[in-house]
C-alpha cells in the first residue's frame, strides 16, 4: 500500500504541476492601421536640369521654353498636349504638344511617335518664329521624361533640339527647348 500511495502522490504532484504550468494565451500585437501609401504628384517632380545636349531647363507648368542658338529664351504659356495610346493605326502611340501665340507670332508643333517617356529622333517638329522656319526636316531629337494620360488629362514633360532655317539668308540655327504641359 505504501507503494500505491507513493505512486498516487506522484500522480497528484504531476497533475498539480501540470495544471499550474498552463500556457498563457498568445499575445498578438494590437492591430495598427498600416501607413498610408502616398503616391507622388508627378506634376511636382523636380526637373533633372539640362544636360549637355538639351541645355534649356524644363520651365513652369504649362509652358514651352526655347531659344535659338545662344539667344534669349522664348516662353509660350498656353500649350496643349494630346496622347494617343498604341492601337491598330498607331502601333507605338504618339504624343503631340502644340502652341500658337500671336505676339510675338509663334507656331509650335511637336509630335513624337510614342505614348511613353524616352528619347526619340527624327520626329516631327514644326516651328515658325520671326524669320526662322522648320518643317519636318528630320533633324530633331526629343527627350520625353514624363508622358502620362490619366483621368485628369495629360502631363507631358521633356526637352527637344532641332535645326531651323533662317528664311532671309538660308543659314541653319540650333533650336533648343523644353516643354511642361498639363491639360
Amino acid at each position: 500500500m505504501g507503494r500505491f500511495l507513493h505512486v498516487l502522490s506522484m500522480i497528484a504532484f504531476v497533475a498539480i504541476a501540470a495544471s499550474s504550468c498552463k500556457l498563457d494565451a498568445p499575445v498578438y500585437p494590437i492591430a495598427e492601421k498600416p501607413p498610408e501609401v502616398v503616391k507622388p504628384d508627378t506634376t511636382t517632380i523636380p526637373d533633372a536640369g539640362p544636360d549637355s545636349f538639351y541645355t534649356v531647363p524644363i520651365g513652369a507648368l504649362n509652358t514651352i521654353v526655347f531659344k535659338i542658338d545662344d539667344g534669349e529664351n522664348v516662353t509660350l504659356t498656353e500649350p496643349t498636349a494630346d496622347i494617343t495610346p498604341n492601337n491598330g493605326s498607331a502601333t507605338t502611340g504618339y504624343t503631340m504638344v502644340l502652341a500658337d501665340q500671336v505676339s510675338p507670332e509663334v507656331t509650335f508643333k511637336l509630335n513624337f511617335s510614342a505614348a511613353r517617356a524616352g528619347e526619340f529622333a527624327d520626329d516631327l517638329l514644326w516651328l515658325i518664329y520671326k524669320d526662322f522656319r522648320l518643317t519636318d526636316d528630320s533633324s530633331g531629337k526629343v527627350k520625353a521624361v514624363i508622358v502620362r494620360k490619366d483621368t485628369n488629362g495629360y502631363l507631358v514633360k521633356g526637352y527637344f533640339r532641332i535645326l531651323a532655317t533662317n528664311d532671309n539668308d538660308g543659314t541653319l540655327h540650333t533650336v533648343i527647348g523644353s516643354f511642361n504641359v498639363s491639360k
